[in-house]
């Protein structure tokens, strides 16, 4: 129902009513869990509290998380070099560009106001916690229309190239292997190392890793065909 309410008010919704297409449905869907017992409130919080040192205890040391980390680096370094050089800069969370596509937003205000609105819930523990009673599926159902607009713009950049035998099986086997291991249950990864886990259980890394892989190692052109390819393309520029 969230789903079909996103679509609708987005379809054919007016002004604010369709901009605020998804704030509205998550409500919708809150409201109805809430309805149903799915949603519980935690209760015995203040109305205000600074962040805490060190909440869930003192510092270790985990591979997985170094790993993790270790990419969120290298975005911030293409990002610092993007701009250095006037290139096109990259995003860690790559369901953003599906929701801009998606609003048709463009401005820098609504990612101010949203840190602006993550700094309150940090400081006011009940909107923190009326944030994270979102259930689980409300969520992820306004991230299915988020991901559709992202999945649009992989389509619409890859039918600009020319598609034969071979870009069938490194789009198709790519993409299917990255949605794959999302449905695997998470008992799946219980007997794999941590770091390794990180990196396997998420989709848009293997599905990335895999794209590249049969691109330039199982189903590598020939040097010859590849200048052929670019040779091409210019003359026809």
């Amino acid at each position: 129902m969230v789903l079909l309410i996103v679509i609708y008010l987005t379809l054919h919704g007016r002004g604010l009513l369709k901009n605020s297409a998804i704030i509205l449905s998550v409500a919708f869907g809150w409201l109805l869990s809430f309805l149903a017992g799915e949603v519980i409130l935690p209760g015995g919080t203040t109305w205000f509290s600074l962040p805490s040192l060190f909440l869930w205890g003192p510092p270790s040391f985990e591979i997985g998380s170094v790993v993790s980390f270790l990419g969120l680096a290298v975005s911030g370094t293409a990002n610092f070099l993007a701009g250095v050089f006037g290139g096109i800069g990259t995003i860690p969370f790559a369901i953003s560009a599906g929701l801009i596509s998606f609003s048709g937003n463009k401005s820098p205000k609504p990612f101010i106001l949203s840190c602006v609105i993550f700094i309150a819930m940090g400081l006011f523990p009940p909107l923190g916690a009326l944030a994270g009673s979102v259930p689980q599926p409300v969520a992820a159902a306004v991230l299915l229309v988020s991901g559709c607009s992202l999945a649009m713009i992989g389509l619409r950049d890859m039918v600009r190239e020319e598609i034969t035998l071979r870009e069938n099986f490194i789009i198709g086997l790519s993409l299917l292997s990255g949605i794959g291991v999302m449905l695997l249950p998470h008992s799946q990864w219980e007997q794999i190392p941590g770091w390794a886990a990180g990196i396997l259980s998420n989709g848009v890394i293997v599905g990335t890793l895999g794209s590249i892989l049969l691109e330039h190692v199982v189903l590598r052109k020939p040097r010859q065909s590849v200048s052929q390819s670019i040779t091409s393309k210019a003359g026809h520029n």
